[in-house]
Parts: structure tokens; sequence; C-alpha cells
């Protein structure tokens, strides 16, 4: 039997795309047990896991009691994973369910420890050509200071070993878990602790009417975070 795979599903107030996230997870021939770790959300989010709970086995669920960012629905669902390999999937269908299988079975032919799917290796779609540039900004800034290439360091698709993520741990609370995970990752990889790899990777932006939370002042909150974990990885 292959490597289990844990998927863990961040969801706040996504009872809109979440079906249609975890109905294409079932869909994926991979051995796999997924967590939806629901972030106080105040839709219908966790009644839509619950129905799905009580019909598909290797589905469990996670309710913060308020919100408390990625960051922490993401130390959630570490703390509870059992798969050698974890594997993060945003709950507002941005990222293909249906990546996955490629990126995992990459990830294991090339023996990462890390995989980021990347946005910029491949042509995708772009709703906001400003948040495209703050993002390739992001990403320039990051391999400057950690001295690791890499094209897209705040991707949603992320694979981990599990015992290298908890090796490297998860303390940022909010989305700057996604400055922690890439500095720390691209450090460790130049240091020759770990393997890390990228592969392309299809995008579909969601608009702001849509639900999409990033705004235009993350891009500097962003690079800020990135020195800060940066001086503090040493």
């Amino acid at each position: 039997m292959p490597p289990l795979l844990t998927i863990a599903v961040c969801a706040l107030n996504e009872e809109k795309t979440l079906p249609r996230v975890l109905a294409q997870l079932f869909k994926i021939r991979l051995n796999i047990e997924i967590i939806v770790v629901d972030d106080g959300s105040t839709d219908q989010t966790a009644f839509v896991v619950e129905e799905f709970v009580s019909e598909h086995q290797g589905v469990r669920l996670i309710q913060h009691s308020h919100r408390s960012g990625k960051g922490a629905a993401l130390a959630s669902a570490l703390a509870q994973a059992h798969g050698e390999y974890f594997a993060v999937q945003d709950a507002d269908l941005e990222y293909d369910p249906l990546d996955l299988p490629v990126c995992f079975e990459t990830m294991l032919r090339e023996k990462w420890d890390i995989l980021f799917g990347s946005r910029f290796l491949r042509p995708n779609p772009t709703a906001y050509p400003l948040f495209l540039a703050g993002n390739k900004i992001v990403s320039f800034w990051i391999s400057l200071i950690t001295g690791l290439r890499v094209t897209d360091a705040y991707t949603g698709r992320k694979i981990f070993k599990t015992a290298v993520l908890r090796t490297l741990g998860i303390t940022a609370s909010g989305f700057d878990v996604e400055a922690e995970l890439a500095v720390k990752a691209s450090r460790a990889a130049v240091l020759g602790r770990l393997r890390f790899g990228e592969i392309p990777i299809v995008y579909c932006p969601r608009t702001v009417q849509e639900g999409k939370k990033i705004r235009y002042g993350d891009g500097y909150h962003a690079l800020k975070e990135a020195l800060l974990w940066r001086w503090r990885v040493g």
C-alpha cells in the first residue's frame, strides 16, 4: 500500500465551495485521510462537513470556537495527522484538488521532503495583476534572504513529509504561516537538511466578490514577516 497522505483542508466560511472540494478529493486514487479544520466559521461550513463525515470514512472535522488563523488551523490538523505525508488544500477551489496526485507522485519519485506547487511555472489566469506582482515580489524576496530560489513561496499547494513538518514546527497562527514555512523550508534545504522541489500547478483565482480574503496590504506584511522569520531561523 502507498504511504498514507493526510490532507488538511482549512475552511473559513466556505459552505459554497467545500462540498465540491471534498467530492473531488474523494475522486483521488491515493491512500488518504482528510482533516477539515473549521476555523470559527459563521456559516454552514461545519454542517457541510458533518454531512460528509456521516457518509464517508476517512474524513474528520476539527472545529475552532473562534477564528484563529490559517497557521492555527494547520497546527490543529498536524497534531492529529496519521499520514506519513501532509498536504495543504484550501477550501475555496483556487487550487485544483485533482492536482494532488501528480504533486504527490512527483514528490515520491524525486524523493523530496517538501514540495511546493508553483502557480508561476505554467500559464494560469490572473484576476488581479497587482496580486500577481506582489506574490512574485514576495517570492523573490524570500529567495534572496534564504539563498534558495523559490518561484512561489506563498503557494497554497504544499506537501511535506509529516515528520519533517513537525520538526520545522508551526508557530505562526495567522496567514504569516506561509512566510514561516517558506523561510524554514528554504533555509533547511540550503543547509542540506532536507530535499525541496517545485512543480507547476493549475490555479484558478477567485475574486473578492467570490470570497477572496487576501488584500493589497498583505504584501507588505509578507515581506516583513519573511524577514523576521529569516532572522529567527538563522
